[in-house]
């Protein structure tokens, strides 16, 4: 008999942009609907998980949001799904250098390089 090939573990990623700090109506309600969505998409992968889980590679859904982390919805994202125990991904736009000189003041940029040393890799595209 055959040897079944191994599974792969059960994994969600989701992609994330959205409008600047100085756009966002009010911050602390966008931040409150990012922690609610985060959940139900974490409540939805592991039912998925769990009704699926012969294709799967035991243990919980690996969760990761991809982000290219500006200043505003992108940042509260991720600061969410960090403390909620997703992995984070970066995409930039651009140099890390480069993309710092857009953001708005030095406690931004420091957000900023706050969270690309929590996330699990960064990728900086050419621009």
């Amino acid at each position: 008999m055959p040897e079944r090939p191994s599974v792969p573990p059960f994994s969600c990623t989701l992609g994330v942009t959205g409008h600047r700090a100085e756009r966002l109506p009010d911050p602390s309600a966008v931040a409150g609907q990012i922690v609610d969505a985060l959940a139900l998409l974490r409540q939805r992968a592991a039912a998925l998980r769990a009704a699926e889980g012969e294709w799967f590679a035991p243990g919980p859904p690996r969760l990761t949001l991809l982000s290219p982390l500006a200043d505003g919805a992108d940042e509260l994202a991720a600061e969410a799904a960090l403390a909620a125990g997703w992995e984070l991904r970066a995409v930039l736009p651009f140099a890390r250098d480069a993309y710092l000189a857009d953001f708005a003041d030095e406690a931004a940029r420091a957000r900023h390089r706050g969270l690309l040393a929590r996330a699990a890799d960064v990728l900086e595209l050419p621009g």
